[in-house]
């Protein structure tokens, strides 16, 4: 099972997600929501706008691990 640190950020009325794989397995959100402001506070992120503009997030959505499960195909 595949598993991924999903980081949800806010520009205005829009959402951008970093997903991050392999991540550490014991991670709680005080580990890295802080992580997720310096982003924000940095303006290390942006998201383009409609007219093409490119703006830095401006808040932290979520984060949280999602788990993929991969199925091989029979030969």
């Amino acid at each position: 099972m595949a598993k991924n640190l999903i980081l949800t950020f806010s520009q205005g009325k829009r959402s951008k997600s970093l997903s991050l794989s392999n991540p550490k397995l014991d991670l709680h959100k005080s580990d890295v929501l802080p992580v997720m402001q310096d982003i924000v506070d940095k303006h290390a992120l942006l998201v383009k706008d409609s007219d093409d503009t490119m703006l830095p997030v401006d808040g932290i959505k979520d984060a949280y691990y999602k788990e993929t499960i991969i199925t091989p195909l029979a030969e």
